[in-house]
C-alpha cells in the first residue's frame, strides 16, 4: 500500500492542507521543532485507526479552524486507488471510497490494511519516539507473530497458524469427545466388532438356510420353465383370437378388391397424398369452426359495447402509448436505483452548499451565472481586485511616508517658531544685536520655504489618493452583487487563514 496524497481539513496546527502526488520510494518530511512533523505523523495513524473521543491523549483539535479530520488517498498492491476519510464526532467515523466508486467502511479498511490492528501497525510499521523509548510494546503476541513471519519470509501469522493447527487437532480427536472424526471412527469400530460376533454365532444357521434356499431355487426354476411353455401357448391362442375379426375383414376386403376394375394410371404416392389432404381438410374445418365461434362472440360483444367518441379521437395517442409501454416498464424497473442515486446526489449537493456558506441554497445556485463569459469576467475581476489591492498597499506605504514627513516637518516648524519668537524678543530688547537677528532670519527662511514645499507635495499626494479612491468606488459599483458577496466571503476566509 502506498500513500499518494494527504488532505487535512482541521488537525492540530494544520487547516485546509493538501499534499498531492507523493513520490514513490522513501519520502522524508523535515522541519524545525513545532513545525508539525509529529502532527502529520499522528494524523496518518488516526486516519487508519480512528480519532479517539477521550481526553486522556492529545486529540489535536483544529487550532486554525476547519472540520476535525481529513482524507488519505492510497494505492493498493494492484494499483487501485482508495480514499479514506475520517471526521471526529461521527458514530461511524470512517468512510472508504473504493476504486469502483462504491462507499465502504471498517471491513474494507481492515482488508486494505491486511487485517493488522492498531498495536501491530504502531509498533512495526508506524512507530514514533514513544515506541522507540520502550521495547516492552514488542512483547505482544500479535507483534511477535508479525516479526517472526517477516523474519522467516513465509508471510503467514504464526499465532494464526498455531490456532489453525489446534482447531484441526480438536476436530480430529478429543479424549472425551463424540463429534470429532477419530472418535466417531472408534465408535463405529466398536459397533462393527459387536456385529461381527453376532454374525459368527449365526454362521451355522446361515449355512443350513442357504442349502434349503438352493433346493427351493432349483424347484422354482423348473416351475418357471413349465410356466413359460404354458404362457407361450396361451399367448399364441390369444393372438389368434384377437386377429380373428381383422382376418375376416381382410378376407372380405380382398374379395371386394379383386372385384374392382383395374386402373390404368395412379398418382405417385397417391395414398400418402390422400392422407395428408384429409388431415389438412380436418385442420381447416377445425380452424373455420373456431373462427366462427370467435366471430359469434365478437358479434355479441359488439352489440353490448357503446363506443367512446372522445377515446376514438385519441386513437393515435393511445397507439403511441401502447408502443412505448415496454420502455415505460423498463424505466419503472430502474426507478428505485435512480431514486437512490438522486438521494445521494442531493446529500452531496447539501454538503457542497454548506461549504459555500449559509446564504447559499439551490435557488441562488441556479441563479448563479455559470457561462464562459461570466467565468472570464470573474477571472478578470479577480485580477483587477488583486491589482487594486497592490495599488492600495503601495498607496498606504506612500501615505505612511507622507505622514512621517509631515510629522517631521511639524516638529521642525515647532522648533522654528520657538527660535523665531526667541529671536524677535531679543531684537526688541537688544537693538545692538539686529545684525545677528537678520542673520538668524536669513538662516530660518529657507527652512520655512522647505516646509511650504513639503506641504504642497502632501496636498498633491492627498489629491492623488482621493482620485484613486474614486476609481476604486467606480470599480466596486460596477461589480454585480453576487460577485461582491463571493469576493467578501473569499476575502474574509483569506484574512482568517492569514491570521
Amino acid at each position: 500500500m502506498k500513500i499518494n496524497a494527504i488532505h487535512i481539513d482541521g488537525f492540530g496546527k494544520f487547516s485546509s492542507l493538501s499534499i498531492e502526488d507523493l513520490p514513490s520510494g522513501l519520502v522524508v518530511f523535515t522541519g524545525a521543532n513545532e513545525a508539525g512533523k509529529s502532527t502529520l505523523f499522528t494524523f496518518i495513524r488516526r486516519m487508519f485507526f480512528g480519532i479517539p473521543n477521550t481526553r486522556l491523549c492529545n486529540l489535536y483539535p483544529p487550532l486554525e479552524g476547519g472540520k476535525h479530520g481529513g482524507r488519505l488517498a492510497v494505492t493498493d498492491s494492484t494499483g487501485d486507488r482508495w480514499v479514506i476519510e475520517r471526521n471526529a464526532g461521527r458514530k461511524e467515523d470512517v468512510k472508504v471510497l473504493l476504486s469502483d466508486g462504491n462507499i465502504g467502511g471498517r471491513a474494507e479498511l481492515l482488508k486494505l490494511l491486511g487485517y493488522a490492528d492498531r498495536n501491530v501497525f504502531e509498533n512495526i510499521y508506524a512507530f514514533g519516539l514513544e515506541e522507540l523509548q520502550s521495547f516492552e510494546t514488542l512483547n505482544d503476541r500479535s507483534i511477535n507473530s508479525k516479526l517472526y513471519s517477516a523474519g522467516t519470509g513465509v508471510g503467514v501469522s504464526i499465532s494464526g497458524l498455531m490456532n489453525s493447527i489446534s482447531s484441526i487437532e480438536n476436530n480430529l480427536y478429543r479424549p472425551r469427545g463424540s463429534k470429532p472424526l477419530i472418535n466417531e471412527l472408534l465408535r463405529e469400530i466398536g459397533k462393527t466388532e459387536v456385529k461381527n460376533s453376532e454374525f459368527e454365532g449365526a454362521q451355522k444357521k446361515y449355512d443350513s438356510l442357504h442349502f434349503e434356499m438352493e433346493q427351493k431355487t432349483l424347484e422354482i426354476n423348473q416351475l418357471k420353465q413349465k410356466s413359460q411353455n404354458i404362457r407361450k401357448k396361451l399367448n399364441h391362442i390369444q393372438n389368434l383370437i384377437s386377429v380373428w375379426e381383422d382376418w375376416k375383414v381382410f378376407s372380405e376386403s380382398k374379395i371386394a378388391l379383386e372385384s374392382l376394375p383395374e386402373l390404368e394410371s395412379f398418382p405417385e404416392k397417391g395414398k400418402e397424398k390422400l392422407t395428408r389432404l384429409k388431415e389438412r381438410t380436418g385442420e381447416i374445418r377445425e380452424t373455420i369452426s373456431r373462427l366462427q365461434q370467435e366471430l359469434d362472440k365478437n358479434d355479441v360483444k359488439e352489440i353490448s359495447l357503446s363506443p367512446d367518441e372522445n377515446l376514438l379521437q385519441q386513437k393515435d395517442a393511445v397507439l403511441e402509448l401502447r408502443r412505448g409501454i415496454e420502455k415505460y416498464r423498463s424505466e419503472e424497473k430502474t426507478l428505485p436505483s435512480l431514486e437512490m442515486n438522486l438521494r445521494q446526489e442531493k446529500a452531496g449537493l447539501t454538503e457542497l452548499l454548506l461549504e459555500l456558506g449559509p446564504a447559499w441554497d439551490e435557488e441562488s445556485l441556479d441563479r448563479f451565472d455559470r457561462s464562459i463569459p461570466a467565468k472570464e469576467s470573474v477571472i478578470q475581476m479577480r485580477r483587477s481586485v488583486e491589482e487594486i489591492e497592490d495599488k492600495v498597499k503601495e498607496t498606504r506605504n506612500e501615505l505612511q511616508q507622507v505622514l512621517n514627513s509631515i510629522e517631521r516637518i511639524l516638529q521642525e516648524n515647532n522648533l522654528f517658531e520657538e527660535g523665531l519668537l526667541y529671536t524677535e524678543t531679543r531684537s526688541s530688547n537688544l537693538e545692538t544685536e539686529s545684525k545677528n537677528t537678520r542673520l538668524i532670519r536669513t538662516f530660518s527662511f529657507p527652512e520655512l520655504r522647505n516646509f511650504r514645499t513639503e506641504r504642497l507635495n502632501s496636498g498633491k499626494l492627498f489629491q492623488d489618493l482621493r482620485r484613486d479612491g474614486m476609481k476604486l468606488s467606480l470599480i466596486f459599483s460596477s461589480i454585480p452583487p453576487f460577485q461582491k458577496k463571493l469576493y467578501s466571503e473569499s476575502e474574509g476566509k483569506w484574512r482568517r487563514q492569514k491570521k
